[in-house]
């Protein structure tokens, strides 16, 4: 079967039965979230074993990291919506070109937030209001947070892409990888 007719083979599957297909496409971004939240929780488990000034130290880089996700996750639905309306007109070179361009626009945002971070980091903390017994720690875990900003972007970019190319599975298992390596 050619891409074209698997292509409109998706769409009528969609169209044919509405429900099924979203449920196909809800589960696995479900599970993902699951997945993700037991990953902050295993995370936070070890965390609480250093005690509470180092919960305290991530809990002030929790707004940052949102900052950085809630960023990358909004452009990343752009670039979803993009890719996917390309591939519904069958239109593969504007669907490449959108995946390529949003490559290049994770690496800039990575760059960019990763020197903001490493260059202003400790202050953005003071001025959050972290303590200075606090501060020591927060910046530690903010610095080694920024060395992994551009995979963090780079994860939810290709996460967009492949949702845009109507592949929910791969991202799910990907993060379910990534939480039992980090378990």
């Amino acid at each position: 079967m050619s891409q074209s007719n698997k292509r409109h083979s998706r769409l009528q599957s969609f169209l044919d039965n509405p429900a099924k297909s979203m449920w196909t496409l809800a589960i696995p971004v479900i599970a993902g979230m699951g997945i993700q939240t037991l990953y902050t929780i295993v995370d936070m488990i070890f965390i609480g074993k250093l005690g509470g000034e180092s919960i305290a130290a991530v809990a002030f880089n929790m707004p940052i990291f949102f900052f950085v996700m809630g960023l990358s996750f909004g452009l990343g639905s752009g670039v979803t919506a993009s890719i996917a309306r390309f591939i519904g007109a069958d239109d593969k070179v504007n669907a490449d070109n959108a995946a390529e361009h949003a490559v290049a626009i994770a690496l800039i945002i990575s760059v960019i937030l990763t020197i903001i971070g490493l260059i202003f980091g400790e202050t953005i903390l003071m001025y959050m209001g972290c303590t200075p017994a606090v501060l020591p720690q927060a910046w530690e875990y903010l610095k080694v947070s920024c060395y992994g900003i551009t995979f963090g972007v780079f994860s939810a970019f290709f996460r967009s892409i492949l949702a845009g190319e109507g592949d929910m599975k791969l991202p799910m298992i990907v993060a379910a990888l990534g939480t039992v390596f980090n378990i």
